[in-house]
């Protein structure tokens, strides 16, 4: 991922949600917070409107409900935050978040880089809206 990124974002509240999010700003990337009751098909809608290539779900449901409309999307990547049931094709939230200690050490420079690189005009988050379909508000 990197600034200007769309990173869909599809999940209940919990730790992981907060780490991501908090993770996507930081580089500059855009989250598009997507609402986890919505439908395959609703998902799909707007993941495609948002222009993501990478989505981060909660569950082997938020997964399975994503992956069966993927061909309607951009999507490359899919991560899921229950590590423990990651299926084939998904990437484990716990594989991204392994060895970051030992990282940050060596890439410490270049995250700061991209934290500096933001600036206020940039826009933060997508937030579709249960307006007209493809209803959005950009937030810087």
């Amino acid at each position: 991922m990197k600034k200007g990124d769309r990173i869909g974002l599809i999940g209940e509240n919990r730790w992981e949600w907060a780490v991501t999010d908090f993770a996507v700003l930081a580089i500059g990337a855009i989250d598009v917070p997507i609402y986890p009751t919505l439908t395959g098909e609703q998902v799909a809608v707007l993941i495609k409107d948002a222009g993501c290539k990478v989505a981060v779900v909660s569950t082997r449901q938020q997964y399975d409900k994503l992956n069966a409309v993927r061909g309607q999307t951009d999507l490359e990547r899919i991560a899921i935050m229950d590590s423990a049931a990651a299926p084939e094709g998904a990437i484990a939230f716990s594989t991204l978040m392994a060895g970051a200690d030992a990282r940050a050490r060596n890439t410490t420079r270049s995250f700061d880089a991209l934290v500096r690189s933001v600036e206020p005009k940039d826009v933060a988050t997508l937030i579709y809206t249960s307006g007209p379909p493809g209803s959005r508000r950009a937030w810087p």
